[in-house]
């Protein structure tokens, strides 16, 4: 018996640019297509994907606004989104990332590298998901997360709603509490490659959680701290996801 295929929702306005992805993917992998934000959101509902590949630039509403109202739904924010751009300044990969995506690659794309990408986020993602549901709770630990780990809930009982890619690095550092963590083993279960662009993204993410438990609960401090060209460590015990 084969395993069942991934599902990937590929969002473009260009139908040749559908076209492009689908015949590149359609051989390992189930294929929707949707040509505006609109009907992605709606695709999104009905197919439940295991990724999206996402065009920023669209007609109706761009694709940050798709991902955040994805990223802002229960039942969706689990899924890993890769943008596909031609818009190609750090502002708008800072802005992809901010939304809750997972991923950004410009266009032209690179085939092969997008046939990876899929792969490893596809990988990392199942892999996330059979931890989390593999730990036990612990009911003792201030921290914790619940259900999807879409949701971390601080000490003083406040809720903090993660993207995918804030909840896998998350889920990381927690089931290691103590340890150092390096980037390398960061980057494989986010499923980037080890460089100085990767590092910035994560930077960009750390800053990101960071200033989402602030604003939430401004007296609690997630105690996440840099091991200078190491990694990162949690400094203090938090429970397993589930």
């Amino acid at each position: 018996m084969t395993d069942k295929k991934a599902r990937i929702l590929i969002v473009d306005d260009e139908e040749v640019n559908i076209q492009v992805m689908e015949a590149a993917l359609s051989h390992a992998y189930d294929i929707d297509t949707a040509c505006c934000g609109f009907e992605a959101i709606r695709k999104a509902k009905e197919c439940l994907p295991d990724l999206i590949l996402l065009d920023v630039a669209m007609s109706d509403i761009d694709g940050f606004e798709v991902c955040k109202t994805l990223k802002a739904d229960e039942t969706l924010t689990h899924i890993p989104i890769i943008f596909l751009t031609a818009m190609d300044s750090v502002e708008c990969e800072t802005k992809g990332l901010e939304a809750g995506g997972i991923d950004y690659l410009t266009k032209p794309l690179n085939i092969d590298l997008v046939r990876l990408r899929v792969k490893n986020h596809l990988k990392a993602n199942r892999q996330f998901s059979a931890k989390r549901h593999n730990r036990s709770h612990n009911e003792r630990s201030s921290w914790r997360f619940i259900e999807t780990a879409s949701k971390l809930f601080t000490p003083n009982g406040v809720a903090v709603t993660l993207t995918m890619s804030e909840s896998i690095f998350l889920h990381l550092l927690i089931t290691t509490q103590g340890k150092n963590v390096t980037y390398q083993e960061i980057f494989d279960v986010l499923g980037q490659e080890n460089d100085i662009y990767a590092r910035a993204r994560l930077g960009v993410l750390i800053s990101r959680l960071r200033a989402k438990v602030q604003n939430a609960d401004p007296n609690s401090m997630i105690p996440i701290k840099a091991r200078r060209n190491i990694g990162y460590i949690f400094l203090v015990e938090l429970p397993s996801s589930v």
